[in-house]
Parts: C-alpha cells; structure tokens; sequence
C-alpha cells in the first residue's frame, strides 16, 4: 500500500512543467471538442491524461487535477456547475493513481482499474448525477448507459494497454521522481 509520504510527494521541477502540461492536454482532451454524445451519454479522451497523470504523480495529484480540470470545463463551457461530476472525476483520479502509481502497468490492473472506474463513477455516480439533474428515472436511462460502458470499456483498456507497453513513453514518469 502506499504510504502518505509517497501519495503526497512533490514533484521535482520537470516534474511540474511536465504536470502543467498534463493538464492542459486533460483540459484540451476533456472539452468538447474532444467529447462525443449528449447529455445522457459522453465520450471523452481524457482518460489518457488522468492515467498519465496517476502513474506519474499518484493519486492525489491526479484527483486534484481532475477535480480542476471538471470544474474550469464546466465554467468555461457554460453549463450549470454540479458538484456531483467533480467528486465523479476525483474518485476516477484516484483510482487511476491508486492502481498505477509507481507500479508497472499490467493487463490485469488496467482491467480491474476500468471496471473499477466504470462500475463506481460511471455507472453508479455518474448515472445518478444526470437523473438528479434531469428528473429522469434511474431504470431508464442506466441500461443505454450500460451499454456505451461496455463499449467504453473494451476502448479504453486496449488504449491504455497499448499506452504501457510503449517504454519511450511509460519510463518518462521515471525522470519526474527522481
């Protein structure tokens, strides 16, 4: 498990230009140019830079910068601000810096890490959020959205899988710890 000096640790100073960038290609991948749907049902990229984020800086850095990055998308694009959604994308921060964070990405953990994310967030808070926001019984809009999950899934964990086994890529994190 890890321990509170290395969930809190301070990246070095390529470390925080790296983490600046980050953010900024999560903001980018998050926004609408990069989401797909409606407002039932999303698509985003931006899982990419929330899984680089986790692996390299950990679970708090990628919780905070999620949190962030929920918030400004949600402000600059001009819909109403839910907290709901932000606590959403905290959580899947936090998994993705659980599950990777200074440990070598395996086919196994990128399954149980999606489905981990799919189930609580997505499925299950996230599906909330939007009955809560829209008034619509949660039976009617959770089988539509089990389905975009499904498909989501195999997406995303291929993606992710094909990331991890670039080296030039994965062991660039290395060079932010140090």
């Amino acid at each position: 498990m890890h321990t509170q000096k290395n969930i809190f640790a301070k990246p070095n100073t390529s470390g925080i230009a790296i983490l600046g960038l980050l953010t900024a290609i999560r903001l980018v991948l998050g926004s609408s140019l990069f989401t797909f749907g409606n407002n039932y049902i999303q698509f985003s990229c931006a899982f990419i830079a929330t899984f680089f984020i986790g692996m390299w800086f950990g679970p708090f850095w990628a919780a905070i910068i999620s949190g962030f990055a929920d918030i400004f998308l949600t402000l600059t694009s001009g819909q109403l601000y839910f907290p709901g959604f932000t606590l959403s994308a905290i959580v899947g921060g936090i998994i993705f810096g659980i599950f990777f964070y200074q440990r070598k990405p395996t086919l196994k953990s990128i399954i149980i890490s999606q489905l981990l994310v799919i189930v609580i967030v997505n499925l299950l808070m996230n599906t909330t959020w939007v009955v809560i926001l829209n008034h619509i019984p949660f039976e009617t809009i959770f089988v539509p959205r089990l389905i975009k999950q499904i498909f989501t899934f195999i997406i995303q964990v291929l993606v992710l899988y094909a990331i991890t086994r670039n080296k030039t890529i994965t062991n660039l994190g290395n060079r932010f710890r140090k």
